[in-house]
């Protein structure tokens, strides 16, 4: 108990002497992506005013649910314009679809069960990822979209070590 008590001092106390928020030192523990993070966090006024990793966590699900269904949205307008191209179809259907549903069902374990939102969070990447590696070899209508992918799955990544935090530091 002494101890938790000790971490909840240190997590806490390391916030205001390191000049830094919560949503910032997370980014800089997403070390391949801290630049993007910083980018797709620091103008969310919500995130960057949590104080614990709870909040943080659900709050980064929500930009990442509705950044997600943006383009989820965004990739069927695509779709409709590009009927016969079958990666964008992919992309518009079940690898968005399965994205748009993985970040609900994190949001929706993150208090009963914060490891099931964890896997929910790292696999809301995976669509993303796959839609990638399906547009690759479209370089002219990929541009855009790989774009959208890259803020998804920083989200979805950066999602995944702020519920992390959760399950090893008890909610802090």
């Amino acid at each position: 108990m002494i101890s938790i008590i000790f971490l909840c001092l240190i997590f806490y106390a390391a916030v205001p002497v390191l000049g830094l928020g919560l949503y910032e030192i997370l980014c800089n523990e997403a070390k391949l992506v801290t630049d993007d993070c910083l980018d797709a966090l620091r103008n969310n006024s919500t995130i960057t005013s949590a104080t614990n990793y709870r909040d943080l966590s659900k709050y980064i699900l929500e930009k990442g649910l509705k950044r997600a269904t943006s383009v989820h949205n965004y990739l069927i307008k695509v779709a409709k314009q590009y009927p016969n191209d079958p990666a964008i179809k992919q992309c518009s259907t079940d690898l968005y679809d399965s994205t748009v549903g993985a970040f609900i069902n994190a949001l929706s374990e993150l208090d009963n069960d914060p490891d099931s939102a964890i896997n929910f969070a790292r696999a809301a990447g995976d669509g993303p990822a796959a839609c990638e590696k399906a547009i690759e070899d479209e370089k002219a209508k990929s541009l855009a979209i790989k774009i959208l992918n890259s803020e998804i799955s920083v989200l979805s990544i950066v999602a995944f070590i702020a519920i992390e935090h959760l399950t090893h530091s008890g909610g802090l």
